[in-house]
C-alpha cells in the first residue's frame, strides 16, 4: 500500500472539504478517503465523541447498523426505538438496534 505523503506528494490524496487528509484518514487510499467523506459530508459518519477518526479500526455492531440504516436515509426516533432488548436501553446505539429489530 502507498504511503500517505507518497500520495499526497504526487497530489493523488486530495480532497476539497478537508485541508489535511493524511491527519484524518492515515494511510487510507484516496477511494477510501473519498468513501468517508461522503459519508462524513451526508452526517452519516461523524468519528468518536472525542474528536477523532479512526478509519482503520474495525467496526462493531452497533456502528456498522448505524451506517446501514442512515445510509439508506432513515434517522429512527430515539424516544420511539430503545428498550428493545435487556442489554441496549437507552444508548447511543439503541435506537439502530431497536428499529432493525423491528424491521426484521
Amino acid at each position: 500500500m502507498a504511503s500517505c505523503s507518497f500520495l499526497k506528494r504526487r497530489n493523488i490524496l486530495s480532497s476539497p472539504t478537508i485541508s489535511n487528509p493524511c491527519l484524518i484518514i492515515g494511510e487510507t487510499l484516496q477511494k477510501d478517503a473519498e468513501a468517508i467523506n461522503f459519508l462524513k459530508e451526508n452526517g452519516i459518519i461523524s468519528g468518536y465523541s472525542d474528536g477523532t477518526f479512526k478509519p482503520t479500526n474495525p467496526l462493531n455492531r452497533a456502528e456498522l447498523l448505524k451506517i446501514l440504516v442512515e445510509g439508506v436515509g432513515y434517522s429512527p426516533d430515539e424516544n420511539v426505538y430503545k428498550n428493545c432488548f435487556s442489554d441496549v436501553k437507552e444508548d447511543w446505539y439503541a435506537k439502530y438496534v431497536c428499529y432493525a429489530k423491528e424491521q426484521g
